[in-house]
């Protein structure tokens, strides 16, 4: 770096600080010139000095950097942006900042960047300060982020908050889950996006809703352990920041591994103290190999005071087996030669061992180096290793097995589990080809459209559920196969990597609940029809008997007036009279209720046997439109009994408009019906959009309630709460589940005796299937 800097293109940095000292300098020469990242210190677009990590970047030699623009470094596509951060932070006034980028190498080969820019001024004028590391791969692994998303081990779920009115958080809904997450959870995907925690866990306060708020709204990323007693198993979860309010949890179950991760944690608190940050190591010494000045980074990495290691011989602490490795390293200094990324292990004032990785280079007669603990690192390896054999025992339990297919070569190579999947082995021939022989003959040709068409030439995503034949045993197998494409710079499909699980078990269900599905739909039009011919069969006798009724009636006032006007005696004429009044004509007034009650119930059958039937016409309904018509309808009855009802705005839905008015005239007449007499019947109908495609609507009152071991029957035919008191045939309800249940939705009640009852409708948004 010194010479760099002292050559006559650099002569106004000679008298710069870090030149006051021979020492300094050098440690800063050893910090700048052994760094991984690639430095650059520029004037106006200028290079005037780069480390070695920034010409083995961009494959270029000293002579050909220094004093050349550094556009020559930047893609093409990229040179006018990158021209107006150099006018930025020449002037000075620019604050340091961190942007991605393109480079450039000398080959042409364009890649991925990030650059952390500085200003700072010397002898008044301006330099800048260039920090740039290759991210390349990071961009690469950001591709197959989603893959890994639905294939990972852990379970996975996103979720925002839910604020109050004074911006408190109140709550959490969830907005995306995995695949393992229905396995750990025990709760399906459908059942769980876009709802509160409240609902989904079923608990009056959202779980963990300190700790996940505050991550979300400070930023700051937490990891806890967490005991769950209704499956008796321990849980590790981590928690950071994810959108403007949102977090993100990944979890695994730890149970098997918490005996012992408890009992090595006990055993290794004071060890693990040295883990919790990867520190750099800053060290001179020289050529006989002892320590001569050491920075305080040392005390905590070692647990030695700094007095205890300088002017000791470093050898004394090196494991006995890297003293020849170290050695070696010691002689190629001595010749003047550069040490990158040698490692060895120190013992620690404890007594244990760390692994040091070093970047060492010789200066007069002296070592410079810095170093870094990677004892960790070397942890995760064997944790990585570990990790992989739990990867492969899961793919053999939920019979998932992924492979890479090489565009280049036409080959592919899977798991083991997926060779068992397909019933093949290493020898099987693996191509396109060999896994089409594999498909069952009847989609052996679609598939390989679809892989071509649809996939290759669309650059779509593999997602498709087909039929094979088992190589080994010919047995038929439903399998379904995910895989994304990978591409290079030039667009051309260059790897598709994916996953096949075997699916039998489950298409076979779907299979046979398919079958009972037709063969229930195939009842439910029995019924209808029966209900249908029952009701249109009983009316005829029921016209006859309101007819025969009348004339009896008028054939008894004739009777009364013959009998009025004969020669009886006055006793016997009240007498005959009397049983005509009191017997006759009130079982007359008896026939004629029934009759007419008779003459609704079948109406209402038939109305309930026809929904769906007659003017099923789909279309968008104004919700809020529907409810003031039929607020207007009930005018007499909300006057009269003095109801207060409040209209929140209702977002509109997709359905048939004149069964949509039917349901919820029924559910508003309901609420009214069921009021407390004493006190003043309050109804609150409200909505809101669940998610892309739902609609929620509440219909709440503050009623009689309905007991919770009722609520289960209030949607049965001609069930009714208080027959008694309250008139009506029971079919009310059992209409608007049925409007509902012909609209694809849901409705449900949540009650109690005290407060009322709220029904919960839950319409699509837009057009349905």
């Amino acid at each position: 770096m010194s010479g760099n800097i002292s050559n006559k293109n650099n002569t106004h940095l000679k008298n710069n600080t870090f030149e006051k000292t021979n020492e300094y300098k050098a440690i800063l020469e050893a910090v700048a010139k052994n760094s991984r990242d690639a430095i650059e210190i520029s004037k106006n677009g200028i290079h005037v000095w780069v480390n070695s990590s920034y010409l083995k970047l961009f494959g270029y030699d000293n002579e050909e950097i220094i004093n050349k623009t550094v556009l020559n470094q930047i893609a093409p596509s990229q040179k006018k942006f990158i021209q107006d951060k150099i006018k930025k932070h020449s002037s000075g006034k620019q604050v340091p900042e961190v942007y991605q980028t393109i480079g450039l190498r000398k080959n042409k080969d364009e890649f991925d960047m990030e650059v952390s820019v500085s200003n700072y001024k010397y002898q008044n004028e301006n330099y800048t300060f260039v920090q740039l590391r290759d991210i390349s791969k990071e961009k690469e692994n950001e591709q197959n982020f989603y893959s890994l998303f639905n294939n990972m081990i852990e379970g996975v779920a996103l979720h925002e908050l839910v604020m109050d009115k004074n911006g408190k958080p109140v709550n959490y809904r969830i907005i995306a889950v995995n695949d393992q997450y229905e396995k750990i959870v025990g709760k399906l995907k459908k059942n769980v996006i876009g709802k509160l925690a409240t609902e989904v866990y079923n608990m009056h306060d959202a779980p963990k809703l300190k700790e996940f708020s505050n991550t979300a709204l400070s930023g700051n990323p937490i990891q806890f352990e967490s005991f769950f007693p209704s499956v008796d198993r321990h849980f590790f979860i981590s928690v950071s920041p994810w959108g403007e309010k949102g977090f993100a949890t990944i979890f695994f179950d730890i149970s098997e591994i918490k005996k012992i991760e408890d009992e090595l944690k006990r055993k290794s608190d004071e060890l693990n103290r040295y883990f919790n940050y990867s520190l750099d190591l800053l060290c001179i010494a020289d050529m006989e190999g002892y320590f001569r000045k050491l920075n305080p980074e040392w005390e905590k990495t070692l647990g030695y005071k700094l007095n205890e290691l300088i002017d000791k011989k470093f050898l004394n602490l090196v494991h006995p087996d890297d003293i020849q490795s170290t050695l070696n390293s010691i002689s190629d200094l001595k010749n003047s030669k550069s040490i990158l990324n040698f490692e060895n292990r120190y013992r620690c004032k404890d007594g244990s061992y760390k692994w040091i990785e070093w970047r060492s280079f010789p200066y007069n007669n002296m070592i410079y180096a810095v170093a870094r603990d990677i004892t960790k690192h070397k942890d995760i390896d064997k944790s990585l290793l570990e990790r992989e054999k739990l990867l492969n025992e899961s793919q053999k339990i939920a019979r998932l097995g992924h492979y890479v297919f090489n565009a280049y070569t036409g080959n592919w190579t899977g798991s083991e589990t997926l060779y068992d999947i397909l019933g093949i082995n290493e020898s099987y021939t693996k191509n396109v080809q060999g896994w089409l022989n594999i498909i069952h003959p009847e989609e052996r040709e679609s598939m390989k459209n679809y892989l071509l068409e649809h996939v290759v030439k669309k650059k779509n995503i593999f997602n498709r559920e087909y039929k094979i034949i088992r190589y080994s045993d010919k047995q038929l197998r439903w399998i379904h196969g995910l895989g994304n494409l990978k591409f290079n710079k030039k667009g051309s499909t260059i790897e598709m990597f994916g996953t096949i699980q075997d699916i039998t078990d489950r298409k076979n269900y779907e299979i046979a609940l398919k079958e009972k599905s037709e063969e229930l739909k195939s009842i439910n039009r029995e019924m209808e029809q029966l209900i249908y011919i029952t009701s249109h069969d009983l009316r005829s006798p029921l016209i006859n008997i309101e007819g025969f009724t009348k004339e009896l009636n008028s054939s008894i006032e004739k009777v009364k007036n013959i009998i009025i006007e004969s020669e009886l005696k006055s006793a016997h004429k009240k007498s005959i009279v009397n049983l005509i009044n009191d017997d006759i004509e009130h079982s007359l007034i008896y026939i004629s209720k029934s009759v007419n009650k008779m003459g609704r119930l079948l109406n209402a059958l038939l109305k309930l046997s026809r929904i769906g039937k007659i003017d099923n016409k789909m279309q968008k309904i104004n919700m809020n439109i529907l409810i003031k018509n039929i607020m207007h309808s009930l005018e007499y009855q909300i006057k009269t009994n003095k109801i207060e009802i409040k209209v929140h705005n209702l977002p509109d839905c997709y359905g048939n408009e004149l069964q949509l008015t039917q349901l919820f005239t029924n559910l508003i007449d309901n609420a009214i019906k069921y009021r407390k007499q004493n006190k003043k019947c309050k109804i609150l109908i409200r909505g809101s959009i669940k998610n892309i495609n739902k609609c929620l609507y509440i219909i709440k009152d503050n009623g009689i309630g309905i007991p919770e071991d009722y609520q289960k029957k209030i949607f049965e035919l001609f069930y009714r709460l208080n027959p008694d008191l309250i008139e009506g045939e029971g079919l009310g309800l059992t209409i608007a589940y049925k409007i509902v249940e012909n609209h694809k939705g849901r409705i449900w009640i949540d009650s109690n005796e005290k407060e009322g009852s709220s029904f919960f409708i839950e319409l699509f948004k837009d057009k349905f299937d």
